[in-house]
């Protein structure tokens, strides 16, 4: 390869263009070429239009970030890149690393500087970097971003700001346009609902998580001084006779946890607490939400149960034969199945319903009143009602006609309508109430109301903290880590949904009782 031709690739390829043209200021205070690591890599390899980021501390995503936005700059005319903050230091302390990643580029490869303050680096060639705070004033509207656009823990701002701005900000990137948002946790914010979202393919964005394993090149010498600092206070080095039982599954959890990273970690909890550890440090996303926002579920138990649904998968679609045509379309997308209906056994079909605007969602849990495990779930919020009703019916008779609940609230009525009295559906739930003259009537569904609402859930939290009720499911998983109690109201945070916590919870209560099946 000749020079140009080297020149060239070196040139369109970011990575190269980091390592040979741009410098940056490394934990020691030399002045070094950037080389990527893995996750920064792999980000950029992997990297779609709307990106979030959950991660670890100090894994150098700004660094990689503000990378390649000098690299469009510099070798792409016409491009726009925005870098936002969270608040007025962090503004600062970022355009102060980008102008010295900025000018470290030598100047022969820089299009001519028309400005170089005020937050902005404007470039001969028509692009542009700014950096900026995301304040209560919308950003970006009218803008149009060619490049990218940063939006730096996002989880410190407020959730209504980062709502308004994170729509005002969209709607000036481009076709050609990348947004990337990034943020260590700070509790159930707007920045957990989008990644949680994402995790579970509720909305546009790709989601990455980044442990402080991942980040183990960037903290090398750290640990090499932990390492020494436990010599000094204990006279050996750290050793697997020295490891708790929780240090022994955390490395059978992550065969990358060695014993310098166990010995730097267990010195950082004593300094930092676990807690803040866990927020700043987690190894998992959910580890790092643990440890903020009082939840009505037991966050350490809803973790385990995490843990375990590694090995849990859906059935393969290749392995549910025979299976009706309604649902066939809905198959690994809204409808998932655990187990295959059992000859004898007694299931329940516990449904909560809305309205099909694609607001709250349809969710119909399927347990093995036997087992007590979740063998199916079902939730879409974009079917109409009797559609849902038409689902209902099949997968209830697919599960030995199991017993149905429906709750009343929202598109309740007009699903038991449809069910019993034109799909014929008999092995229905009923509830007392009473008439105007004090005698009391069975009526189909399941009515939530304050008293019965509270009852339910501490059914539900009963049974799932003592390992009665298995979940396979996920989602569920993810709606109890938002589920809170607050003036003696249950509901999920605002943002949030809580409707298979609602399903799960009705099933929970129903199965206090014998299941009776009736032959339809």
């Amino acid at each position: 390869m000749n020079k140009d031709k080297l020149f060239l690739k070196v040139w369109s390829d970011p990575k190269l263009f980091s390592k040979n043209f741009i410098k940056i200021v490394n934990k020691a205070g030399e002045v070094v070429p950037f080389e990527w690591n893995e996750p920064q890599c792999y980000l950029w390899n992997n990297l779609d239009k709307y990106n979030v980021i959950g991660k670890s501390r100090q894994g150098g995503i700004s660094t990689w970030v503000m990378s390649l936005c000098i690299w469009k700059a510099i070798t792409q005319p016409y491009t726009t890149s925005v870098l936002y903050s969270h608040n007025d230091e962090s503004t600062r302390n970022n355009w102060g690393k980008l102008k010295q990643m900025f000018d470290s580029v030598p100047d022969c490869l820089k299009p001519k500087l028309e400005r170089n303050n005020r937050m902005e680096i404007l470039l001969a060639n028509g692009s542009s970097i700014s950096c900026a705070c995301l304040g209560r004033k919308e950003k970006g509207r009218g803008a149009s971003i060619t490049g990218f656009v940063w939006l730096s823990e996002l989880a410190f701002v407020d959730n209504e700001t980062a709502q308004k701005q994170l729509t005002a900000i969209t709607q000036g990137l481009s076709a050609s346009g990348k947004l990337i948002i990034e943020s260590t946790s700070n509790g159930y914010s707007y920045h957990a609902n989008i990644y949680m979202g994402a995790r579970n393919k509720e909305n546009v964005y790709k989601p990455f998580f980044f442990s402080y394993p991942d980040f183990a090149s960037m903290f090398q010498d750290e640990y090499s001084q932990y390492w020494e600092i436990f010599r000094n206070t204990n006279g050996h080095y750290f050793s697997d006779e020295d490891k708790t039982d929780e240090e022994i599954a955390l490395q059978e959890q992550d065969n990358r946890i060695d014993l310098k990273m166990l010995c730097w970690r267990r010195l950082k909890i004593a300094t930092m607490g676990k807690d803040d550890f866990s927020q700043e440090f987690p190894l998992t996303f959910e580890e790092s939400l643990l440890t903020t926002g009082t939840t009505v579920f037991d966050k350490q138990i809803i973790a385990n149960n995490k843990v375990r649904l590694k090995e849990v998968k859906p059935l393969q679609k290749g392995t549910v034969v025979n299976l009706n045509h309604i649902l066939q379309g809905y198959l690994g997308k809204s409808l998932f199945f655990y187990e295959k209906p059992t000859q004898g056994h007694n299931y329940i079909i516990s449904c909560d319903c809305s309205e099909g605007i694609k607001k709250d969602y349809h969710v119909a849990i399927v347990i093995d009143a036997d087992t007590k495990k979740e063998v199916a779930m079902f939730r879409n919020n974009a079917i109409r009602p009797d559609a849902f009703a038409d689902v209902i019916n099949v997968l209830g008779r697919m599960y030995n006609n199991a017993y149905c609940v429906v709750e009343l609230a929202s598109a309740g009525h007009t699903v038991i309508e449809k069910l019993y009295y034109k799909l014929k559906y008999y092995n229905m739930h009923r509830h007392t109430t009473y008439d105007n003259y004090g005698k009391s009537v069975q009526k189909l569904g399941f009515d939530t109301n304050v008293k019965t609402k509270s009852m339910v859930i501490a059914t539900c939290r009963e049974y799932f903290e003592k390992g009665v009720i298995q979940i396979n499911s996920e989602i569920i998983l993810d709606e109890m880590l938002t589920y809170t109690c607050e003036d003696g109201k249950y509901n999920a945070k605002k943002g949030c949904h809580d409707d298979t916590v609602m399903a799960l919870a009705i099933a929970c209560e129903v199965m206090k009782r014998p299941i009776k099946r009736k032959i339809m």
